[in-house]
């Protein structure tokens, strides 16, 4: 079935997740649910409304979606940034149940912290998973008018969101290969 269709955004970043009975696509300015049995648009709206009560004048895109098997909640995941003043966030949505027309919870993480430390950095490429335990994001940091940094993981144990209540984490920086070399995804930084 047709679901958002071209929005302008190069690349699109599209993104797909499918639960017991819905499937959620969102791209990088839209999210869009339908039903899974004949593909029914069942809600259509902009990246920026549906983060509204968390995140304002930052530019929101590359989403990331998944349907937890572990806990039937849906997980939608957006980066956002502005230049001035710089900012950087990871934002977090978190369904109540398995139903995605049902209650969410949306949360803005800093992204240019690690851990308590403050960066001049921004994040860009993430990455969605989770497990029975927590939520992790991953992230290429970019300095603010330059180049890759590092990778970063941020491990948010589910407790948290799924209860209703903060969203604590534990970062994992300056990640490294095998080698010793910094770790990046074979992409055009957005800079």
């Amino acid at each position: 079935f047709d679901s958002i269709g071209a929005t302008g955004w190069l690349p699109p970043d599209c993104t797909l997740a499918t639960g017991p009975r819905h499937v959620l696509v969102s791209v990088n300015s839209s999210v869009a649910i339908h039903a899974k049995t004949g593909g029914a648009a069942l809600l259509s709206q902009t990246l920026t409304a549906w983060f509204a009560n968390v995140a304002q004048g930052l530019t929101i895109f590359d989403p990331k979606a998944l349907y937890d098997q572990h806990a039937g909640r849906w997980v939608l995941l957006a980066v956002a940034f502005a230049d001035n003043p710089k900012r950087s966030v990871f934002l977090l949505s978190c369904s109540d149940s398995d139903d995605p027309l049902g209650g969410w919870r949306n949360y803005s993480l800093d992204a240019m912290v690690d851990g308590n430390t403050a960066t001049a950095n921004w994040a860009d490429y993430p990455g969605l998973g989770v497990d029975h335990q927590a939520i992790y994001v991953t992230a290429n940091m970019f300095a603010f008018g330059g180049g890759f940094k590092y990778a970063k993981l941020r491990v948010i144990p589910k407790a948290g969101p799924y209860g209703g209540g903060a969203a604590p984490f534990t970062d994992f920086v300056r990640l490294k290969d095998a080698d010793g070399h910094p770790t990046q995804r074979k992409c055009h930084p957005r800079n």
